[in-house]
């Protein structure tokens, strides 16, 4: 018999809260903002089967809209 295959469990955070994030646990933020881009909609954090969280940052150009990148960070624990 199969498994029953579940939903991810994600969470919607404000703007701030993702800086706030993006700052401790992401090693390239601070040099990615200071270059100019900006966190865009897309980030996302899915909780995961051992207890951590996976967390995707999308970072956009202002400049070029045409342009962004993302950074995934997985294993994040939160006290």
């Amino acid at each position: 018999m199969s498994r029953r295959k579940r939903k991810p469990v994600t969470a919607t955070l404000s703007a701030e809260a993702l800086e706030r994030i993006a700052a401790e646990v992401s090693p390239g933020h601070a040099g990615w903002r200071s270059q100019g881009y900006r966190l865009a909609k897309g980030c996302r954090l899915w909780r995961r089967t051992d207890g951590t969280w996976t967390i995707r940052f999308v970072y956009q150009d202002p400049a070029d809209k045409s342009f962004s990148f993302t950074a995934i960070v997985k294993g994040v624990v939160f006290a």
